[in-house]
């Protein structure tokens, strides 16, 4: 894995404890009718107004406080060459 290169240096020494948030494009009711009512409502999910895709991450320190992790979507990208040659 250290050569994976999605591999970032960390200069946090913090414990982790765990995912805080996700933070997500898209339509929320699309989710929601694809994973269901009783689970989405406990995801802990936030949506911004963006294309569908995955753009931040939360991580829970065992202080209580977040490290947020942002970066661009590949989605947008993978849904167009999902789509094939127009």
């Amino acid at each position: 894995m250290s050569e994976h290169p999605a591999r970032r240096p960390v200069a946090d020494a913090r414990e982790l404890t765990g995912v805080a948030w996700l933070e997500l494009g898209g339509d929320p009711s699309e989710l929601e009718a694809h994973v269901g009512a009783e689970t989405f409502q406990h995801l802990p999910l936030r949506f911004v107004p963006r294309p569908a895709g995955l753009y931040g991450v939360g991580i829970a320190t065992a202080d209580g406080d977040e490290i947020a992790i942002r970066a661009e979507s590949a989605a947008p990208e993978l849904a167009v060459i999902a789509a094939g040659p127009a």
